[in-house]
């Protein structure tokens, strides 16, 4: 992917536990986001920030959330496309 929008909270799970698994299973993480209303949770709050992850609050504008994908893809990888490729290939 080349950036993870992530709502904090959701129906079956939370957006924290969406980030440990990609982070857990070797998925760049570095375009990583969290879309939240609730930005005063201290966990969100300490989580995202220990990470450097950027947190858009809703609500938000359309052109806010463009500004802040522009952000977003314009921080660099630490994990290239042809690694992720590697990985998602089955075994030989």
């Amino acid at each position: 992917w080349d950036a993870v929008l992530c709502d904090v909270v959701m129906p079956d799970g939370d957006g924290l536990s969406v980030y440990r698994w990609a982070h857990s299973n070797g998925h760049g993480v570095d375009r990583f986001a969290f879309i939240t209303g609730d930005i005063f949770a201290r966990e969100v709050r300490e989580f995202a920030g220990d990470r450097a992850l950027p947190v858009l609050q809703k609500p938000f504008r359309a052109r806010d959330l463009l500004n802040f994908v522009d952000e977003l893809l314009a921080r660099p990888r630490t994990v290239s496309d042809d690694d992720r490729s590697r990985r998602s290939a089955p075994a030989r």
